[in-house]
């Protein structure tokens, strides 16, 4: 995926986002981070074809994105937001059945195809045992695994995470980037996320693009970009790295 010469402003004035390139790496995880309103969730919204630039494009497969049709564009792209509403009567398959949509057509579909794939996209999200609950009576965690599930049904070549973790407690939080990281790797789709976190940033980003006032300031791979001087300049904390038992590398907030 390509962006050029990308403009987009909300009042149609003075631009919000400015790029003038940038290059979404295929089969890789990227994270897109920043400090509160420096356009990281915006962008994201381009990138899916959710909003649309005032100048420049967005480019899959080198075609705009918005001259794909909405249902060929979700074979292409799935989305997960930090808040999703479901009809209260779906249940966790019903929802998650709405993934396979995009691949029905007036002949038909193979029914027996899609409900294999279902059930390995909740499988994946580890809510087999949740399927025909109410989406409305499961945990934070669990609709949020359950929208997650729907997103893997889609099957698409890219998954975007708008905040996923943001109102998930911290065990949730990892399960849930673990399960990303998982169908990453063993399936090669390319996930595309914003995050707050930096230390999760910097444990499950193959990439990382760092935001400031519309425009990216720095790209490039995690501890290559977020040192400590970088760190405090762009989000003003005074940081540490230090390394676990495992020789994983963590930073922490000092005075």
């Amino acid at each position: 995926m390509d962006i050029k010469n990308l403009t987009f402003s909300y009042d149609k004035k003075k631009p919000f986002i400015e790029l003038n390139q940038l290059t979404i790496k295929d089969s890789k995880i990227t994270t897109i981070i920043g400090p509160n309103g420096s356009g990281k969730s915006t962008l994201l919204g381009l990138i899916a074809g959710h909003l649309k630039a005032h100048s420049g494009e967005v480019l899959l497969d080198d075609v705009n994105i918005h001259q794909i049709s909405a249902k060929e564009r979700a074979k292409k792209i799935a989305v997960v937001h930090q808040q999703n509403e479901a009809p209260e009567h779906y249940t966790v398959r019903q929802l998650v059945k709405i993934g396979r949509y995009p691949y029905r057509n007036k002949f038909g579909q193979n029914e027996e195809v899609d409900e294999q794939i279902i059930d390995e996209a909740i499988e994946a999200a580890s809510l087999t045992a949740e399927e025909e609950r109410f989406v409305y009576q499961l945990s934070g965690g669990q609709r949020q695994r359950a929208w997650l599930a729907l997103a893997f049904a889609q099957q698409s070549d890219y998954l975007l995470l708008d905040e996923p973790t943001t109102y998930l407690d911290l065990h949730h939080q990892l399960d849930l980037l673990a399960r990303v990281e998982e169908k990453n790797k063993t399936q090669n789709q390319t996930i595309v996320m914003v995050l707050h976190d930096l230390n999760q940033a910097l444990q499950y980003s193959d990439e990382i693009i760092v935001m400031d006032g519309g425009r990216i300031i720095a790209q490039g791979e995690p501890f290559e970009v977020m040192t400590p001087e970088f760190i405090h300049k762009v989000f003003k904390l005074n940081v540490l790295f230090f390394e676990d038992p495992n020789g994983v590398k963590h930073l922490i907030n000092i005075k």
